[in-house]
């Protein structure tokens, strides 16, 4: 099967919607831990499944706890912080970024998004490697139009909902 032309990718990408950017304010006393996810490629930290009682609406929940370096701890902070403010397309959103005052324990409060972790994923196929390529770029896109970049846009970093 014969890939698209170029220029029909850059149309599909300039017709991508953009999302509308908000920031949630949560509190650490209102999420509940449900699962432990393992396959998340996240070194440093651990991560959750989390459920925020008030809402009852499902978050990602990533843990750096006090065994980290404080260096550790301060990276993950700063870095979530700056995510905070991306909303672009098939990016996951960071919505809070909650600790302690002497980064003892951070929590990163994000967008839950389930499926495999890209890190380890084998892809042969050519139509499926263009997808995800479509939606990485769309990705960076929206971040370059927020005048924003992610020095490390990771697998991690990615919506993986339909992949």
């Amino acid at each position: 099967m014969p890939t698209p032309p170029i220029s029909s990718l850059v149309e599909s990408l300039k017709s991508t919607p953009k999302p509308t950017p908000h920031r949630h304010h949560f509190d650490l006393q209102d999420f509940d831990p449900l699962d432990q996810l393992t396959d998340h490629g996240i070194p440093d930290a651990d991560v959750y499944k989390g459920v925020h009682r008030p809402t009852g609406d499902l978050y990602g929940l990533r843990v750096i706890s006090a065994d980290k370096p404080e260096s550790v701890r301060r990276f993950a902070y700063n870095h979530a912080t700056s995510m905070c403010k991306i909303r672009a397309a098939n990016i996951i959103n960071y919505f809070d970024v909650l600790c302690a005052a002497d980064y003892d324990e951070v929590w990163i409060i994000t967008e839950y998004v389930s499926g495999e972790s890209l890190r380890r994923k084998q892809i042969s196929d050519e139509g499926e490697l263009s997808f995800i390529t479509k939606r990485i770029l769309c990705g960076m896109r929206d971040m370059h139009a927020q005048r924003r970049a992610c020095r490390n846009l990771c697998p991690e970093h990615l919506d993986r909902s339909g992949f």
